[in-house]
């Protein structure tokens, strides 16, 4: 083989090993964000999910209480530093309508017609 032919041969494997570097670099690199992606995805989840069970402890806690003072004192009770905003009556009994229609409360201390299917409870 001549000079002429052999450095024609050794830029042609080197370009050959370049682009085979280069799209397996471009391959890790998807490859490190699809596992950057799933990471945080798994830490919303995660924070999403404990917002969803104290969200769901707090419900319970309303569900339990009779009157909008012994909510708050339960609330207050469990979640220490916690801010009540509006402590109005009317915010107490708007919360358990959601609550009720979202299907969480369907007891028969929510009023005697609540447990009925079919039928609304007395505040609603």
């Amino acid at each position: 083989m001549t000079p002429q032919k052999q450095s024609r041969s050794s830029a042609l494997f080197l370009t050959e090993l370049t682009l085979a570097i280069l799209f397996f670099a471009a391959a890790s690199a998807v490859c490190v964000q699809i596992f950057v992606k799933s990471h945080l995805l798994s830490l919303h989840s995660r924070q999403l999910n404990l917002a969803v069970n104290e969200s769901a402890a707090i419900a319970e806690l309303i569900e339990a209480s009779d009157s909008m003072e012994e909510a708050v004192a339960l609330i207050t009770a469990r979640y220490p530093l916690a801010e009540i905003a509006a402590t109005s009556t009317d915010t107490v009994e708007k919360s358990r309508r959601f609550l009720w229609r979202r299907g969480v409360c369907r007891n028969s201390k929510w009023g005697d017609n609540a447990a009925s299917p079919g039928r609304t409870p007395d505040f609603l």
